[in-house]
């Protein structure tokens, strides 16, 4: 697990708060997964911690952060209405933004990039949550 996850899943759980009880793994700074004090819940072999422990973060996948992200957002600039959208480029690059829908420009509003998808979306999170669109 590298840093910048650690980093960003850090940025989005104290910007949005989001952690749920019943399917997470959490982190702890020293970047592993402490599953000392939690209980097996059994549920996609996540583990359920009864209270929040200074030094973790919920370590977010893109099911849940897909699932809590707005489908569609209004853009500031022109008002228009765009839906998320994700891609890989051939260079192994992920971006995820929202777009209008069946438009034939590139304009994007949130968009974000990094090497991997997960990364990606807590950068988009944490984009939307700055716009007040979370």
């Amino acid at each position: 697990m590298d840093n910048e996850l650690f980093d960003l899943c850090k940025q989005v759980y104290e910007k949005t708060g989001w952690r749920d009880t019943l399917d997470y793994q959490w982190m702890k700074e020293d970047l592993t997964i402490d599953n000392q004090r939690g209980t097996d819940t059994g549920v996609k072999g996540g583990w359920w911690y009864y209270e929040y422990i200074e030094g973790q973060v919920p370590l977010y996948d893109s099911d849940y952060l897909l699932e809590k992200l707005p489908s569609v957002v209004q853009d500031t600039d022109d008002k228009i209405f765009r839906v998320i959208t994700m891609w890989i480029n051939g260079d192994g690059s992920t971006h995820a933004g929202y777009a209008e829908p069946y438009a034939h420009d590139d304009k994007y509003a949130h968009s974000q990039t990094s090497d991997r998808m997960v990364n990606t979306l807590l950068k988009l999170t944490l984009a939307l949550s700055e716009a007040g669109e979370l």
